[in-house]
């Protein structure tokens, strides 16, 4: 819930139409429901039905990376509601459509960074000029 209060943008994935849709989003968390603003082109007219969703949201710290994922229902978003979503970058509020999504299951995980990064080598970096021959050129 921590990762889901300080970030800010995310993926939403849906199927419509019977094809799996993922659109980049920015949400805030309200209370037990997220305010997600999408693109409205990307998504099309809101459903009429509501969608049953993901979002997945990251958020990189200095030594770790932790991943959240949360399925849940959307809804349009009160009018009240959608001043309150973060606007998408180069996309003007008017083009976008703001959804409350029910949290119906929220999972995390957090990945730490190993202490010293491991670099696989190169196996051309390894081969030396003639190696697979002896040394012998023909």
């Amino acid at each position: 819930m921590e990762v889901l209060r300080t970030a800010t943008s995310g993926h939403l994935a849906l199927s419509q139409g019977a094809l799996p849709l993922v659109v980049p989003v920015t949400y805030c968390l309200h209370g037990r429901q997220l305010l997600v603003r999408a693109r409205l082109g990307l998504l099309g007219a809101p459903a009429r039905q509501p969608w049953v969703v993901a979002l997945l949201v990251s958020q990189a710290r200095a030594a770790s990376r932790s991943e959240v994922l949360v399925h849940g229902r959307t809804e349009p978003a009160s009018f009240q509601e959608s001043n309150l979503a973060p606007p998408l970058e180069l996309v003007p509020d008017e083009a976008t459509i703001v959804l409350a999504v029910t949290l119906e299951m929220v999972k995390g995980q957090e990945y730490s960074a190993p202490d010293e990064p491991s670099r696989p080598e190169s196996p051309v970096a390894l081969a030396t000029p003639n190696s697979a021959t002896g040394g012998h050129r023909e």
